[in-house]
């Protein structure tokens, strides 16, 4: 994100959670924001961001997380029934935290297109 958020008029407000502070020891190994694994296929791409407060400050301790299709719309999950192939080691799933400023960052594939019948982007 290069706009400031005190300029920015697409910044909106997310929905509110009063969910900690949180205990941050020992919880750095439960994140992984590279969803890459070897032989992943399709086109690599960078997530980044910046999460800001309802003051529009950044946020130095969130916690994003991220569950995605593979690069031909397949979720690694049992409920997923398509007729697709998984990528072998990639779940989809990505955590991490924000820095001192508020970003964060995710390195993944490019989901394929997921059926859908509420007609979201997916």
């Amino acid at each position: 994100m290069t706009a400031s958020a005190k300029t920015d008029p697409l910044l909106g407000l997310a929905a509110s959670q009063t969910v900690g502070p949180f205990f941050q020891i020992g919880f750095e190994a439960l994140y992984q924001n590279d969803l890459t694994v070897p032989g992943l296929k399709g086109r690599l791409v960078t997530i980044r961001g910046q999460v800001f407060d309802s003051d529009k400050l950044p946020v130095p301790d969130a916690v994003l997380e991220i569950w995605q299709a593979n690069s031909l719309g397949k979720y690694a999950h049992p409920e997923d029934q398509q007729d697709k192939p998984l990528d072998s080691g990639f779940s989809g799933f990505g955590r991490c935290a924000t820095d001192a400023e508020g970003r964060f960052g995710f390195r993944t594939v490019k989901p394929g297109p997921v059926p859908s019948s509420t007609e979201t982007p997916q």
